[in-house]
């Protein structure tokens, strides 16, 4: 029987003790916030983060849908339960890491697999496209934290749909997107802690700029990704990263085909969360 050596302590319950959970949440990075700090979040940038843990962003209060969701995760986990005959542990518990103290995670349940402990995150959503393919990446890199905090060699989510469609999955360690939460995770964290402000760049409008000729094989590539069944989100990401930097300030970048991207700054209509304002690159075809 494997034994287990735990590589976190545990800090404070959000079910016993909630005012302490919140107030010990805030000192770190948590599973749920590691996709804005490193830029994959659909609602929130690195710098609306570093604003909400340096106290410049008022809290977000709980919206219904989040209420919702608090209220059905014992029924979504009881399902997950039925469906894959695993017995079920409540948790709750905020866990740091002991070699990285900023990283932060709450499991909502575990199970147990072997003598390891598994988290287990669950779900609420009414987006049933996001999970076509799997949990959608914001929620893959929460899980990835969870497993660079808890030391687990995998772990599992499910997911309940507008009410009635149930999906769950199991999801394993990715080191290297781990050492990634690592390196971005710490120097998030040390701007924190210093109070610099992560800079976002600003979008000249009405600038465009010729890409050089390997950025063909980019799109090229980019758009055979989108149409695989199966996305790799990571390989698109590691190209729009590759764009990015070549187009540093400016607004449109052609490339030697003819076709062209733009990275403009956007407002985002508030829902559920604040409006925000970000920069987005998208493609057009010559």
């Amino acid at each position: 029987m494997t034994v287990e050596t735990k590589q976190y302590v545990e800090i404070a319950s959000q079910h016993d003790d909630f005012e302490s959970w919140l107030e010990a949440h805030g000192k770190g990075i948590g599973a749920s916030e590691i996709a804005a700090v490193l830029g994959e979040s659909p609602w929130d940038s690195p710098r609306d983060l570093w604003l909400k843990k340096t106290g410049s962003a008022p809290p977000r209060r709980e919206t219904e849908a989040m209420e919702w969701g608090r209220r059905l995760e014992p029924v979504v986990a009881e399902k997950y339960s039925d469906n894959t005959g695993r017995l079920l542990h409540l948790s709750g518990m905020l866990l740091q890491s002991k070699e990285y103290p900023w990283a932060l995670c709450t499991p909502d349940y575990w199970l147990l697999h072997e003598g390891i402990s598994i988290p287990l995150e669950v779900k609420t959503t009414r987006n049933a496209n996001a999970w076509a393919d799997g949990p959608p990446k914001h929620i893959w890199l929460q899980i990835q934290h969870q497993l660079l905090v808890t030391g687990a060699p995998w772990a599992s989510t499910c997911v309940l749909v507008a009410g009635q469609e149930f999906y769950w999955a199991d999801v394993e360690r990715d080191e290297e997107t781990i050492a990634r939460i690592i390196r971005e995770g710490d120097q998030f964290w040390k701007m924190v802690v210093t109070g610099e402000e992560p800079k976002e760049i600003e979008i000249i409008p009405g600038t465009e700029v010729v890409l050089p000729d390997e950025s063909q094989t980019w799109l090229d590539e980019w758009a055979v990704l989108e149409q695989e069944q199966k996305m790799n989100g990571e390989a698109i990401s590691a190209i729009k990263e590759r764009i990015i930097a070549e187009l540093g300030s400016v607004e449109k970048g052609i490339f030697p085909d003819g076709s062209s991207v733009t990275y403009k700054m956007e407002i985002r209509k508030a829902y559920e969360v604040l409006a925000s304002t970000r920069a987005v690159l998208r493609k057009s075809r010559k």
